[in-house]
Formats: structure tokens, sequence, C-alpha cells
């Protein structure tokens, strides 16, 4: 069952900087993880542009802060984003960041996840999507 703990953990973390776990489920050696869609872009992309904007322009004080809050967040709970990274910040339209965990979170005491094949599906209202 390792693997399972960190998402039952995860399904219980709520704050504004985590991207929400929304449910998961397991079915032939695949574990699939429903989370919510954050429509916007990532921290990648937005930075890539950056290369042709003005940054004071950016909002990125807010976007620092937010980020930092998330992770803040976690480490109260004495939890560790095991793969922090640009690709996996996501900004809404309003710039605000979400750190999405996926399973790429650990506890302290526990291991990382199994080597089950993972599929997200992102929730968006009654829509459903599927990023292989």
């Amino acid at each position: 069952m390792t693997g399972f703990m960190e998402v039952a953990i995860m399904l219980d973390l709520n704050n504004t900087h985590i991207v929400r776990l929304c449910g998961w489920g397991v079915e032939d050696q695949i574990l699939y993880i429903i989370t919510e869609l954050v429509p916007g872009q990532t921290l990648s992309s937005f930075v890539q542009m950056a290369k042709y904007i003005d940054l004071s322009t950016m909002g990125l004080e807010k976007i620092l802060m937010g980020i930092a809050q998330g992770l803040r967040y976690l480490e109260a709970r004495k939890l560790v984003h095991g793969n922090l990274a640009a690709q996996h910040i996501f900004l809404d339209k309003d710039k605000t960041p979400k750190v999405s965990l996926a399973v790429l979170l650990y506890h302290y005491t526990s291991t990382y996840f199994s080597s089950l094949f993972v599929i997200l599906v992102f929730v968006n209202g009654n829509h459903r999507v599927v990023d292989i």
C-alpha cells in the first residue's frame, strides 16, 4: 500500500496555494489522481514569456509570496514537496500560484509512491480531462 498514505494526506490539504486533490482510484495497476483544474499557465511558461515583457509589471512579488505561503502550509504539516519546479506551479488567470503535488509529495517518515503508472485527471465543474 505504499503511496496510498500520501494520497490520504493530500486529500486533507486545503490551501489557496496548493492544487486540490479531489479524488483517486486504482484500476489494473494504474493509479488515477483527480485534481482541480487550474486554468492559466505554468510558472515555467510564464517565465519564458517574461523574456519579452517588463518584469516590473508582471506581479512577481505576488507569485513568490503565494509559493512561499503554500510551502509554509506544507511545512507546518511536516510535509515536503519532493520535486518543486516551475512546471509544477500553476498560475490561475489572476496570477495566483498553486503548487501541484500530484505524486511528488511524501511524508517525512514515508516512502515515495510505488511504481504504479499514474494518470492525472483534472476536474473543472462536471468536466474531466485526462492529461497523459
